[in-house]
C-alpha cells in the first residue's frame, strides 16, 4: 500500500510505501522528497525525546536510590564503630582501675 506525502517545503506529493511511512512515523529519522528537501515527522522526534528524558529521569532515580544505600549502610558503620569505641572506652578504664589498685597496693 502506498500512502501520498506531501513535502512541506515545495508541496510536492509523493508515495511512500505503509511500512517506510510507519517507520518513519516512530523511528522520526528523516527522509527526503523527490526534489531534495529534507523531511521528518515532529510527532516521532518528539516522543523519542521524551522516552529518551523519561530513561534518563529512571536512571537518575536508580543513581538516588544507590546513593541513599551507600549512605545508610556508612551511617550503620558509623553507629557500630561509636558503639565499639565505647566499649572498648569502658574496657580500658576498667583495666586502667584495676592496674592503678592493683598498683598503689604494690607502694
Amino acid at each position: 500500500m502506498i500512502v501520498k506525502v506531501t513535502c512541506c517545503v515545495c508541496n510536492i506529493s509523493f508515495g511512500v510505501s505503509k511500512e517506510m511511512n510507519d517507520n518513519l512515523l516512530q523511528s522520526g529519522n528523516p527522509f527526503f522528497c523527490p526534489s531534495g528537501h529534507e523531511q521528518y515527522y515532529t510527532d516521532a522526534r518528539k516522543n523519542n525525546k521524551k522516552k529518551i528524558l523519561e530513561q534518563e529521569i529512571i536512571e537518575l532515580k536508580d543513581r538516588i536510590e544507590h546513593y541513599t544505600r551507600i549512605i545508610d549502610n556508612q551511617e550503620y558503620d558509623i553507629n557500630y564503630f561509636r558503639r565499639s569505641r565505647t566499649a572498648y572506652k569502658g574496657h580500658f578504664n576498667r583495666i586502667k582501675k584495676k592496674y592503678d589498685t592493683e598498683f598503689q597496693n604494690q607502694v
